[in-house]
């Protein structure tokens, strides 16, 4: 990044690298049911310079990692089929730690 754009960021003094990712996802809300379209900008920040195709790699690396813990959350616990419509993040995150306690 040139001194321009990291000087203006002091509290990431190892930035070398930012990345924006456009989105554009369909959710199906189940209150009305209707599908939406959400729009969202991602950024990964990263403290070494890479090109577009070493970037595009490690964003791929990233949800790769994510959706595998997603897989085995949903086999394992079902998640997918779970019922719950308050908190599920909740639910989410006890489910992530009980597979932790599992050998």
């Amino acid at each position: 990044l040139p001194p321009s754009v990291t000087e203006k960021l002091p509290e990431w003094p190892g930035i070398r690298c930012l990345v924006r990712i456009e989105r554009s996802t369909d959710m199906f809300h189940m209150a009305d049911k209707s599908w939406r379209n959400r729009q969202e900008t991602a950024w990964h920040i990263y403290t070494r310079m890479l090109n577009a195709e070493q970037a595009s790699a490690c964003v791929r690396k990233h949800w790769s990692i994510e959706n595998s813990l997603h897989y085995v959350r949903d086999v394992t616990l079902g998640e997918d089929a779970s019922r719950i419509r308050k908190q599920p993040g909740t639910f989410a995150r006890l489910r992530s730690w009980a597979l932790n306690l599992t050998p």
